[in-house]
């Protein structure tokens, strides 16, 4: 985060505060960027005060003059902010809140959110984002500790190359040249290890088959047509997604049906094993994974991951809030607002608006985007009155996705002499180890992922030079870590710590695998657990990747974009699916659906 801000002062004794509005994650040169008419506050024969915020927008006074105009915050910003109204340097008359209503409210900033967003503002609807917690972003946000920078749920992504389904959706909302992208080893996307197998998968559907048939080459037909079937399902996904485009988008779809309703009812160890008996050659294309066990995941997603990864994976220059950055900007370029440290805790209907609050605040639209998890919304914040019992009861029932221990580790070590590259190590102990992952508390951790963001980004500022940043992920239940839920981060206790510490130390030392010694050339470790996701992004159970891609919450059986109330439409990881790439694109849908709504 950077810290900017500075009350600028009119040539009268006042400071014109015309609503409250954010603007942020912007360098001070981009700031001025913004600023058709800069203004020098030390020409001011006012007396000048400096205040550093996290929180600021230009606005334009009507007059030709720009202002930095600052939201409230609590804490110490608040304090700064009640000195300049004693002061009497601030008119609180002047202190507006407009009151009009918008166009669209988007509660949640995280990629679906800031995606909606994006695509409203673009289109000239007046907007806000109201997000809850200091940063927005939700996974995409990156997080600082003792100089070091490391990005919480993005570790790389597919479809970025020419005629790439991402790239097409970041041209569409404007920011594809606003991020540059590093792309992954193309020799060695994931090195996939299990047991005494390995295999390196590249780049592209010509040079898998080839690698693949290489090492089983009785296998060969089978491996031809599993490839083949993955670029089947998705053009019958992008086909049945015409569904509600009219009578022609109907007719379109209709011949994808059956080939996805054969889909839907397998898991995807079901998937696989259609294809080969071969145990070795199964457990390479259980490879893509969406946090389950073959045999619980759904066979629809795990094929869609390994058709996204199809071509090969990137990741952007600057890590995951270069994406984010990217988003905000656009929103606010476009006149839209955002307010962090705004939780919402309620949704009603007010004849044909709608109506949000967050504690005494409240903003009306007539329509609203919701990039909260569908738990959330249905059973938290929208009024009790608008949910049928039948609803009520589907949410009750929804299985929440597994969460994760993290060890975000930084080294001194040269970790290329390792072989470590950009690609990530998916390691699994055994076959058994990889169909038990994240079922239980796996203190042996049989199955974690490594990547190393510094060399996917080597010039990216996430470290000074002669360090490594190391990501440790293994899929992890909330359960074990239950009992310290309801208390705030770093407030949890010696025993939640201890915990951490000890799961760390077992997850590094297994890494070791890899990197020989790494226990002992360690310059900062932070740790991280289900209750992370929980606390910081309001994950139900911890889970990465919103309800649990299992058969009976995928497809149709998932919750749509549009809900039964006239004018709200959901986003996020509970529509779609899980990902960066989903979740953005779920974003576009419920803004184009708002945009035809209004």
């Amino acid at each position: 985060m950077i810290r900017l801000g500075t009350i600028i002062i009119s040539n009268s004794a006042k400071i014109c505060l015309l609503t409250y509005t954010i603007f942020s994650y912007n360098t001070f040169h981009q700031l001025h960027a913004f600023i058709p008419h800069p203004v020098d506050p030390l020409s001011s024969s006012d007396p000048v005060k400096s205040v550093s915020f996290t929180n600021f927008r230009l606005i334009p006074s009507g007059s030709g003059v720009h202002f930095i105009v600052l939201s409230g915050c609590p804490g110490e910003r608040d304090a700064d902010f009640q000195e300049l109204l004693s002061l009497g340097k601030i008119n609180e008359h002047a202190k507006l809140m407009n009151t009009d209503p918008y166009d669209a409210i988007i509660i949640g900033s995280g990629a679906g959110g800031l995606s909606a967003g994006t695509v409203l503002s673009r289109a000239g609807a007046r907007i806000v984002v109201l997000e809850a917690m200091t940063d927005y972003g939700g996974y995409l946000n990156p997080f600082q500790r003792n100089g070091y920078r490391f990005d919480a749920g993005m570790h790389y992504l597919g479809q970025l190359g020419e005629g790439g389904v991402f790239r097409a959706l970041l041209q569409r909302l404007g920011v594809w040249h606003s991020i540059e992208f590093n792309q992954i080893d193309p020799d060695g996307v994931i090195r996939f290890h299990c047991g005494d197998l390995e295999f390196h998968l590249p780049a592209g559907q010509q040079a898998i088959q080839t690698r693949l048939s290489d090492r089983f080459p009785g296998e060969a037909a089978a491996i031809k047509r599993f490839l083949a079937s993955l670029l089947a399902i998705d053009r019958a996904v992008e086909s049945a997604a015409d569904m509600n485009k009219g009578i022609g988008g109907f007719l379109h779809a209709v011949p994808s049906l059956p080939v996805l309703l054969s889909i839907l009812r397998k898991n995807y160890a079901q998937y696989v094993e259609s294809f080969t008996p071969t145990k070795e050659l199964q457990a390479f294309l259980f490879m893509m994974n969406c946090g389950l066990p073959p045999q619980r995941a759904a066979a629809l997603v795990p094929i869609l991951m390994f058709r996204h990864y199809l071509d090969g994976a990137y990741y952007p220059k600057g890590g995951s809030g270069a994406l984010r950055d990217a988003l905000v900007g656009m929103i606010t370029k476009n006149h839209g607002d955002l307010l962090n440290y705004t939780k919402v805790d309620g949704i009603r209907r007010d004849g044909e608006l709608l109506t949000v609050t967050s504690g005494s605040r409240s903003w009306t639209s007539r329509s609203v985007i919701c990039n909260a998890d569908p738990t959330h919304l249905y059973g938290t914040l929208l009024d009790p009155a608008l949910i049928s019992r039948k609803l009520r009861k589907r949410v009750s029932g929804i299985v929440p996705s597994t969460g994760a221990f993290y060890a975000y580790v930084v080294t001194d070590l040269d970790l290329t002499e390792f072989g470590i590259g950009s690609g990530t190590i998916q390691h699994h102990d055994s076959l058994e180890a990889m169909r038990r992952q994240g079922m239980k508390c796996d203190a042996n951790f049989g199955n974690f992922m490594l990547s190393c963001t510094t060399l996917k980004d080597p010039d990216g500022g996430h470290a000074p030079p002669g360090k490594h940043i190391i990501e440790l992920v293994s899929q992890m239940p909330f359960e074990p870590f239950a009992r310290w839920s309801h208390l705030p981060a770093e407030r949890r206790g010696d025993s939640y710590r201890r915990l951490k510490e000890r799961l760390g130390r077992q997850l590094i030392r297994k890494a070791e695998r890899y990197i020989p010694d790494l226990s002992n050339h360690i310059s900062y470790v932070n740790y991280a657990t289900p209750l992370t996701n929980h606390y910081w992004v309001n994950a139900p159970g911890g889970g990465c990747y919103g309800p649990a891609h299992i058969p009976s919450q995928v497809g149709p059986k998932r919750f749509g974009n549009k809900s039964h109330i006239p004018g709200l439409f959901l986003c996020g990881h509970g529509t779609l699916a899980g990902g960066v790439y989903p979740s953005m694109w779920s974003g576009e849908i419920a803004a184009s659906l708002a945009l035809h709504y209004l």
